[in-house]
């Protein structure tokens, strides 16, 4: 065997290997946005850790990291040249069809809250008709809300599609960033305020595999395509050392 062919095996054993640890799926979007809190109160029981002083406002000036996950292929998604608008929930059309957040999530303090989005769901991208937008929405029926965007009145945020990779720092001329957040329970907040946002990143999910430690040990089936080629190898060593 040359070694041309030899290369081919390594070759082929470690995309057996790589494509196996870490495929992406198109239909699901990450968004995440970072900032601070501009205004929020944590409710006369606290929240995230922090405690009431009875005096409002104890949750301004922390950070945040605000997560949503949305798959495409659920609720109602309309597309166009240069945006693209997903939506779902009871509080949409008819009302049939499903919220298209996997899940949402707020982290303040350390702490990371969930939200659903039976109400309403919503992602929205935008940079077309002189305009840009970037909007994250998620509502329950009893109130709770997660709400985030930025918007430009140009076309300074591209938008190259739903498969896009994007990291968007908040701030500039022109950016007009908004943010709203609660949890009630019984008609009784449990914290609530508004964001004022720094940066954003999109970016289609990549499924971590069944092993998502960093040191990317491949899964047993991984183990064994490559052991394949390394047996090819050996039997490639051996028929040379005969010769």
């Amino acid at each position: 065997m040359d070694r041309t062919k030899v290369r081919s095996i390594w070759t082929a054993a470690f995309l057996a290997v790589s494509t196996t640890v870490a495929p992406a799926n198109a239909a699901l979007i990450d968004v995440t946005w970072t900032g601070t809190v501009s205004s929020g109160n944590v409710g006369t029981a606290g929240a995230f850790g922090i405690a009431d002083t009875f005096g409002g406002n104890e949750l301004a000036g922390q950070a945040f990291t605000a997560t949503y996950r949305f798959d495409t292929t659920i609720g109602s998604l309309v597309q166009g040249a240069g945006f693209a608008d997903l939506r779902g929930g009871t509080n949409f059309g008819d009302g049939s069809l499903p919220g298209p957040a996997v899940f949402a999530t707020l982290t303040i303090n350390g702490i990371t809250v969930s939200f659903g989005d039976d109400f309403f769901g919503g992602y929205s991208r935008k940079s077309a008709d002189g305009v840009s937008d970037i909007y994250t929405e998620v509502n329950m029926a009893d109130g709770d809300t997660l709400f985030l965007r930025v918007f430009r009145f140009d076309q300074n945020i591209p938008f190259p599609g739903l498969g896009e990779t994007l990291s968007y720092d908040i701030g500039g001329a022109g950016d007009l960033p908004q943010g709203v957040f609660q949890q009630i329970d019984g008609g009784i907040a449990l914290f609530n305020g508004n964001f004022a946002p720094t940066k954003v990143t999109i970016a289609p999910f990549v499924d971590p595999g069944p092993n998502p430690d960093p040191s990317n040990v491949p899964e047993p089936a991984s183990m064994a395509l490559l052991g394949i080629g390394l047996a090819a190898l050996g039997a490639a060593r051996r028929r040379r050392e005969r010769a």
